[in-house]
């Protein structure tokens, strides 16, 4: 039991393509993905103030 977790952790990622991982998915993939959010609320938003609830007074 303790040779495989010796090989599996000997197998881990270099720490060169560990920072790269964390540089693409802190710069790119994170703020894409806040992105969409806050535009999919306001399109939720956008399509009650048309069909449901009617523009603020």
């Amino acid at each position: 039991m303790s040779k495989v977790n010796q090989s599996s952790s000997s197998q881990g990622l270099s720490p060169r393509s560990e920072g790269r991982q964390f540089l693409v998915l802190a710069v790119i993939i994170l703020p894409l993905l806040l992105v969409l959010g806050v535009a999919a609320y306001g399109f939720i938003v956008w399509m009650l103030q048309v069909f449901v609830f009617g523009p603020p007074a």
